[in-house]
């Protein structure tokens, strides 16, 4: 199978939910304004759905038939849940008790196309993969042009009403130049360190908080710096 969207519940009632897109081959995180997944989460993530090995499965006839039900399984209020869906359909995995060794889980499995549910026993490593914070699914880096592909900068500082765009421009390898609002020779150096410095900075903390969100937005509007890298 190949999984174009991917949707992790957590709690009881679900409080919890992360939802992930696939688009042009890469993963984004939906309910979080479309911001780029962790490329490594995510591979990790399917490299487990393909490698699912199932120790013990079973069905609610004999459940059922041996006097238990989904709460000896901790599957009546899963407290994790899965939802894969492909071209294939829909699957949903609810995630209950580890097993005694601890080294198993218990799920419940809901094919959506038939209808059909199995309880079968798996390598916890699924569930250790899915139940992280939400912060972790979201890429850290936010600047994806290479330092080598940078080919300008456009420095744009608002003083009181007054705008002034400083450019910079790549003229050939790591040649540099001022193109406004003068023309003059750039450091090499200078401008090599400035690029990728820039370009390693990471994100360390996402505003979750809608209302603290739409605050900084609105402070946002009329930034003093605005900076852009064109490759």
């Amino acid at each position: 199978t190949n999984p174009t969207r991917i949707i992790i519940q957590k709690g009881f009632p679900k409080n919890e939910k992360v939802e992930l897109h696939k688009r042009n081959a890469k993963w984004y995180v939906s309910n979080m304004s479309n911001w780029p997944a962790s490329e490594f989460n995510v591979s990790r993530l399917l490299g487990r759905l393909q490698h699912i090995q199932i120790r013990n499965e079973m069905n609610f006839e004999s459940i059922n038939t041996e006097g238990e039900n989904l709460s000896d399984y901790g599957l009546s209020q899963p407290k994790i849940s899965l939802i894969i869906e492909s071209e294939n359909g829909r699957v949903t995995l609810n995630f209950g008790n580890d097993t005694r060794n601890r080294k198993e889980s218990y799920i419940q499995t809901l094919y959506h196309n038939d209808n059909k549910s199995h309880i079968v026993a798996i390598n916890s490593s699924l569930k250790q993969t899915i139940d992280i914070a939400t912060r972790e699914w979201l890429k850290r880096e936010f600047i994806n042009i290479p330092p080598y592909e940078a080919k300008s900068v456009l420095l744009t500082s608002r003083m009181n009403k007054t705008l002034l765009k400083t450019k910079f421009e790549r003229i050939k390898d790591n040649y540099w130049q001022m193109t406004s609002p003068l023309h003059a020779t750039v450091d090499t150096n200078a401008m090599r360190m400035f690029l990728s410095l820039l370009t390693s900075k990471h994100v360390k903390e996402f505003v979750n908080n809608q209302v603290e969100a739409n605050i900084i937005t609105s402070a946002l509007e009329n930034p003093l710096y605005r900076l852009k890298i064109f490759g």
